[in-house]
């Protein structure tokens, strides 16, 4: 039975004697494979007992990690004792019962977990060993389950801290290089507008090439947001005529279209859609961009749209048929065949397209037809619902 501790400030205070976790041990050990498979788990695995959440089995990642030879020197403790969190004798109970505690992701996860509820959170964590103190971002997910007559949790633990940190360097890295282009771009547009016209020949293309860095910057942010689902997506009603001859007009300005042809196939009359353009302005432009690519000079690339019922589809054809080696392989994350480093353009169609827009992306190649890529789109902003 859990022995009385005193007061708490979030979970309860009780705790299982040491004969009671060692016979808890004891009944999940009579079926051995269980502990091969929670030592086969690369991230730290522990199984509690419920409700005091005390360890009852600790996997070898998490001893590993906690530089800890043996089991032993585990049991019986809590997750945050075990981890070596700074909060964890705030309070005379112990883990999960300071007020520190109530802030603490993996106490919520227990504190579900104790009524019977999966649950997953971030855990910011300050952890001291061996008199060296560290800060850690953790991933925890907390299962509840019954083994015999026993109310477990099986307790996850993955350390994300790289990814966090990662991520910061990201957003600086994003925002120091935005500002840099910026600041180059609007000084050519300056000397632009205020340069004598014998010097258009050289700021012009100063100017492109601050836009074009400044476009694959954006891509490249945008591309992390929609992997790590952090972006938002603006709906906005456009014209779909004027969007490609803007389009199509940004493209053929650009070195990719040099001695090739561009051109917005006639269609049916001008109607207006709810969509990100900001989206939508991404994902065919890197169709129309890898189909300028994969064009020979004199060949032309074709855009267009079509309307179906609630839905339009726009289409971007080139005259080349792609290889089956590559058809297999499109919309991998980093299959290319421009050389590495490329290899993220239809990624992110198929990752904008069908996550952000709501869409779908198809395509076919022969060597009667050439390739069309079509970008399936409704008509009107799609009812909220749960990814």
């Amino acid at each position: 039975m859990p022995t009385k501790c005193s007061g708490t400030m979030f979970l309860s205070p009780e705790r299982s004697s040491a004969e009671d976790i060692s016979q808890q041990r004891e009944k999940l050990l009579e079926f051995p494979l269980l502990k091969i498979i929670v030592d086969g788990i690369p991230d730290g695995v522990l199984i509690l007992n419920n409700p005091t959440r005390q360890i009852i089995i600790a996997n070898s990642a998490l001893l590993e990690a906690l530089g800890l030879e043996h089991e032993q020197a585990a049991l019986g403790k809590r997750p945050g004792e075990a981890l070596g969190c700074i909060h964890s004798a705030d309070h005379s109970s112990g883990c999960g019962t300071s007020e520190s505690c109530r802030h603490c992701g993996a106490a919520k996860v227990l504190r579900q977990c104790r009524m019977g509820r999966k649950a997953a959170d971030e855990c910011r964590i300050i952890c001291t060993f061996e008199s060296e103190t560290k800060a850690l971002d953790l991933l925890i997910w907390g299962t509840p389950f019954s083994f015999g007559d026993q109310d477990l949790i099986l307790f996850a633990v993955a350390d994300i801290s790289h990814e966090k940190r990662r991520r910061v360097l990201e957003r600086i890295f994003f925002h120091d290089f935005l500002n840099t282009a910026g600041g180059l771009r609007s000084f050519a547009e300056l000397l632009l507008e205020e340069a004598p016209p014998e010097l258009n020949e050289i700021v012009q293309p100063m100017y492109e090439a601050a836009d074009i860095m400044i476009n694959e910057i954006e891509s490249q942010r945008q591309l992390l947001e929609a992997e790590n689902g952090e972006m938002e997506v603006k709906w906005s009603q456009i014209s779909c005529v004027k969007f490609l001859r803007e389009l199509t007009g940004r493209y053929q300005r650009m070195e990719v279209a040099k001695d090739r042809h561009l051109r917005i196939d006639s269609g049916p009359p001008d109607i207006e859609i709810t969509t990100d353009y900001i989206l939508l302005n991404r994902v065919l432009g890197n169709l129309v961009k890898n189909a300028l690519e994969s064009s020979g000079p004199g060949e032309t690339v074709s855009v267009g749209y079509l309307m179906q019922t609630g839905r339009v589809e726009f289409w971007v054809h080139n005259q080349t048929e792609l290889p089956e080696e590559i058809r297999l392989q499109l919309f991998k994350r980093s299959f290319s065949t421009k050389g590495p480093g490329r290899g993220l353009g239809l990624y992110s169609v198929r990752l904008l397209t069908e996550r952000y827009l709501k869409g779908k992306v198809l395509f076919t190649s022969s060597s009667e037809e050439g390739t069309f890529f079509r970008i399936n789109l409704p008509l009107s902003k799609p009812a909220d619902r749960p990814d």
